[in-house]
Formats: C-alpha cells, structure tokens, sequence
C-alpha cells in the first residue's frame, strides 16, 4: 500500500515541476505496486482458507 500512495506523491511532484517523465514512471510503478498487492493478498486468503482433502 506504500507503494501505491508513494505514486501520488511522484505524480504531484511530476505535475508541479512539470517534469512529465515522472508520470510514465508513476503509473508503472503503481501499476506494479497494485499488481503485487493484489497477488499477496490472494496468497493470504488462500493460506487462511481449510485446505479440501
């Protein structure tokens, strides 16, 4: 979740100084911090969930 709030600021930052770079790496860092997020989470529901044998 850091990661994805991080992004915010770098996006902000991107904007005010006008350094549109900054944006490109924002929305893939974001985008991968998401996808991370959404795997490790599916990961601690899956090792919460009684295993079917």
């Amino acid at each position: 979740m850091i990661g994805l709030a991080v992004q915010v600021l770098w996006l902000a930052y991107a904007l005010v100084t006008e350094q549109w770079g900054f944006i490109l790496s924002a929305v893939a860092y974001g985008a991968m911090a998401a996808h991370n997020l959404r795997k490790w989470r599916a990961e601690a529901r899956a090792e919460l969930e009684p295993r079917a044998n």
